[in-house]
């Protein structure tokens, strides 16, 4: 059996006595019969809200174990080095047309280097373009686009974060608001509060496209996430190893029971081919990406090689479709950002008048 509760203070009373009234409550509970796992959540007013406001700060959690996960009290959940805009009626997604989520099953198969790349693919076709790096425990954009020293601010009169921007695109991270070596060691309600202030307290602005760079899983984000928006579409990026085939089918039934629209599949180290001869080979099993595609009724958007280049563009901040646009890669990355907005157009299709419809014209 789980227990769930929330202990709320009143203003004034110091992390320490939170922290006793929180092991205090944790080991009585713990020690029952039945009981498997404790989680507490903390209140704490807000000292610059109106009177009788409460915000649910600095949420303590506890596992089995009986460690304290977090503690970020304060007026945001939020680090407190972060600027934190207060809340706002509005919705800083409400002008983006398209919500498009990137989605893997495992760590380690590219998603972000292809997130990146196709929101700079789909800025070439003319469309105006962000991303949302909600990865809370291993976020990769700020790199990626070479901004990993960039810190966010906050709008007071907007009361809303202000993206960062680079190479054209808008990016919003949880790696602008912490130190670079700093662990994110958070449960659920900490993660689910900062997805909804990515999505509705940054300042997005009128975009086409909002690229979601997911975390690897199933987890709190993905579940939050698709609660709090709606999301237009999801590309699901794997390799052809078996495991991470295994892994992505997951992913996949989980956008299936929370219907959103699978565009695709995007298949990463698909292929090698040896810079010296020219050989292509396949480093790994063939034909798992194909079957997941064939039981979802989906497609294969784009097979992309394991490459040198992109590989050392992600890590020095330089993606290839920024650095390279000409590239073999970087028109594979045109390709797949073509499919999206087949998929999810971005403007109106102008109908030419013909001939006849202009003899037969009123």
């Amino acid at each position: 059996m789980d227990i769930s509760l929330t202990l709320s203070f009143p203003t004034g009373v110091s992390r320490d006595i939170r922290h006793a009234v929180e092991d205090a409550v944790y080991d009585t509970l713990v020690q029952l019969d039945g009981v498997d796992d404790v989680e507490i959540d903390v209140m704490v007013p807000d000292v610059g809200a109106k009177a009788g406001s409460t915000d649910p700060s600095g949420l303590s959690t506890y596992g089995a174990g009986g460690e304290r996960d977090n503690d970020n009290s304060g007026p945001s959940s939020t680090p407190e080095s972060a600027p934190t805009p207060p809340r706002t009626a509005g919705s800083g997604s409400a002008n983006v047309k398209h919500l498009v989520a990137i989605g893997s099953g495992k760590g380690g198969v590219g998603k972000s280097t292809i997130a990146a790349n196709l929101a700079l693919s789909l800025a070439k076709s003319g469309a105006k373009v962000g991303l949302c790096d909600i990865d809370m425990y291993g976020p990769s954009a700020p790199i990626i686009f070479g901004v990993n020293g960039a810190k966010v601010k906050a709008d007071g009169e907007l009361k809303q974060f202000i993206p960062v921007e680079a190479y054209g695109i808008k990016i919003m991270s949880i790696g602008f608001l912490i130190d670079e070596e700093t662990p994110v060691i958070w449960r659920g309600p900490i993660v689910g509060s900062i997805v909804k202030q990515f999505l509705d307290e940054t300042h997005w602005g009128e975009l086409d496209y909002l690229i979601i760079d997911l975390p690897p899983g199933t987890g709190d984000a993905q579940l939050t996430l698709t609660q709090s928006a709606t999301i237009t579409g999801a590309i699901m990026v794997t390799t052809p190893s078996e495991l991470a085939v295994a892994d992505a089918i997951k992913g996949m039934q989980m956008f299936r029971k929370v219907n959103i629209p699978i565009l695709g599949v995007v298949e990463n180290m698909s292929y090698y081919v040896c810079s010296e001869c020219g050989h292509e080979s396949n480093p790994f099993n063939q034909g798992g990406t194909e079957r997941m595609c064939v039981h979802f009724g989906t497609q294969v958007l784009v097979r992309l090689p394991l490459d040198e280049a992109t590989q050392r563009g992600g890590d020095e901040g330089k993606p290839i479709v920024a650095i390279a646009p000409d590239s073999s890669l970087s028109k594979s990355f045109d390709d797949l950002a073509q499919r999206v907005i087949e998929k999810l157009p971005y403007k109106a299709i102008e109908k030419r008048s013909g001939l006849l419809s202009s003899l037969f014209k009123s």
